[in-house]
């Protein structure tokens, strides 16, 4: 170019980038799977192979209804997270998660998606734990009271999920996975001592239920007899035949020890034969007699013991066998 006297001037260039080709080759995915209750108002996802410097956008829904979560903003490296999401204005289901990355030349890529679960529903709270009958060895099988310092527990809670088991004391003492009828059992090692033992459940999202309601448990020793019990007395019918117990002990402080008996014939309980002492009778000739002696505390620990046998003698020298006296003829 030359002006009007004929002077020419220099050349200037500009130059402009021509990119037609959108990104391509990235991905997304949400930071958790699966999302529960406390984890909704803080969600994440993250790129893989993003186009540093380009655009996004992203839109979050759920088939369980709700308001969309949406959001923009610039990528700063190829991996970039997006923190902060809170997804608590959605329903329950599949959540989509849908992104569209668009590059400085404004060509914009096709849309990304990645699937994530959400479950915000909590499972009911299981029922009272239960002392297994195995292990409840106090008066009766239904007391709650023990001498087994790892007794087993179990109960009902809701099915897949997993039910943590918690004592007043020692908090967690144990975890099972329910069955496919919700059943579940838990065995535990604790103390001499007494225990409120509460459980709770959690199903596969991480939600947990409230407390069960609460068993009231008392772990304390059984009675222990100081020597062996036997019998004494000189086995005949007829005789008085005793017990003799060296003594008892409790490692239970306070706690107090009874003592109760049955006497036994070959085996078989005697009726109405539960005092210390018994008398020989008849019908315990060339038999074979026994007592079963049992020490109970005042917690309903039990500790029983039966004695060896003792054969009872076949002769009764107390008894007399006159002849028989012959009546006169009459008339004579």
């Amino acid at each position: 170019m030359e002006d009007v006297a004929g002077n020419s001037a220099t050349a200037v260039t500009d130059s402009a980038l021509l990119d037609a080709t959108a990104p391509s080759g990235h991905s997304v995915s949400f930071d958790d799977s699966t999302i529960n209750n406390s984890e909704r108002s803080s969600q994440s996802f993250t790129f893989t192979g993003g186009e540093v410097g380009a655009d996004y956008s992203y839109t979050i829904s759920s088939s369980g209804g709700g308001t969309n979560v949406t959001g923009s903003g610039t990528l700063t490296s190829a991996t970039d997270t997006i923190t902060g999401l809170n997804l608590s204005g959605l329903g329950d289901g599949t959540l989509t998660l849908s992104v569209v990355v668009t590059d400085v030349g404004g060509s914009a890529a096709g849309t990304v998606t990645y699937t994530a679960a959400l479950d915000t529903l909590s499972p009911a709270a299981p029922s009272t734990p239960d002392l297994a009958t195995i292990s409840d060895n106090g008066v009766s099988t239904n007391d709650n009271r023990t001498s087994d310092t790892t007794p087993t527990f179990t109960g009902i809670a809701e099915v897949g999920s997993t039910v943590i088991l918690t004592s007043s004391i020692d908090g967690q003492v144990g975890s099972s996975s329910t069955d496919g009828s919700g059943n579940w059992s838990i065995t535990s090692s604790l103390s001499y001592t007494t225990y409120s033992m509460t459980a709770t459940a959690m199903d596969g999202a991480g939600n947990q239920s409230s407390d069960s309601g609460a068993l009231s448990l008392l772990i304390n020793h059984d009675p222990a007899f100081a020597g062996t019990p036997t019998i004494t007395g000189t086995p005949e019918v007829g005789e008085t035949m005793g017990i003799a117990v060296l003594g008892t002990s409790d490692a239970d402080t306070g706690d107090v020890v009874t003592l109760s008996y049955q006497w036994q014939r070959d085996s078989s309980n005697i009726p109405g034969a539960i005092l210390s002492t018994y008398m020989l009778t008849a019908t315990e000739s060339n038999t074979t007699i026994t007592c079963e002696i049992s020490a109970r505390d005042l917690n309903g620990g039990e500790k029983t013991f039966t004695t060896d046998g003792v054969k009872v003698g076949g002769d009764f020298p107390w008894l007399i066998f006159m002849p028989a006296l012959s009546s006169p003829n009459k008339g004579q």
